[in-house]
C-alpha cells in the first residue's frame, strides 16, 4: 500500500507540475502578446512621423596622391561619399595620368561627379553631390578678377 501512496503521489506531482508549467507557459505567451501589441501601436505611431533630411556638414578631403595605392585611398574616401580634391602637381606625369584614370573609373561607378578645377587639380564628388560649373560669364569675370591682381 506504502508502494502504491508513493506511486499515486508521484503522479500527482507530475500533473500538478505540468498545470503549472502550462500556467506559467500561458502568463508568458499573454506577456509576449501584450508586447507585440505595444510595439506595434508604437509602430503605428512612428508612421505618422516624417524625417527630414539634416544639413550635415560635409567636409572636402584634400589629398596628393603620388602613386596608385595612394589613389586607393582617394577611392576609398569616394566610397565613403566624401568630396575629394586631388592636387597631382607633385606627381610624375605619367603617374598623375593614371591616377587620375584610376580615380575617375571608381567616380563613374558610384554616379560621381568629376570637374577640372585647374591644370592637374581635380574635384571628385560623390553621387549625393552634384557639381556645378560656373556659366562662360563667371567664368571669365573670375579669370580676370584673379589673373589681372
Amino acid at each position: 500500500m506504502a508502494d502504491n501512496n508513493s506511486i499515486l503521489s508521484k503522479i500527482k506531482k507530475f500533473f500538478t507540475l505540468e498545470d503549472f508549467e502550462m500556467e506559467a507557459d500561458a502568463e508568458e505567451e499573454e506577456e509576449i502578446e501584450e508586447i507585440q501589441d505595444f510595439q506595434s501601436s508604437r509602430l503605428r505611431q512612428k508612421s505618422n512621423v516624417i524625417s527630414l533630411p539634416s544639413a550635415k556638414q560635409q567636409n572636402i578631403v584634400i589629398m596628393e596622391p603620388m602613386d596608385l595605392n595612394e589613389a586607393r585611398e582617394v577611392a576609398d574616401n569616394l566610397k565613403c561619399r566624401k568630396p575629394i580634391i586631388v592636387n597631382l602637381q607633385k606627381a610624375e606625369k605619367e603617374m598623375a595620368r593614371r591616377i587620375v584614370d584610376f580615380i575617375s573609373g571608381v567616380t563613374y561607378a558610384l554616379e560621381g561627379n568629376v570637374q577640372k578645377v585647374q591644370e592637374e587639380i581635380f574635384l571628385f564628388t560623390p553621387s549625393n553631390i552634384s557639381i556645378i560649373p560656373p556659366s562662360k560669364k563667371e567664368q571669365k569675370e573670375l579669370q580676370e578678377h584673379f589673373f589681372l591682381k
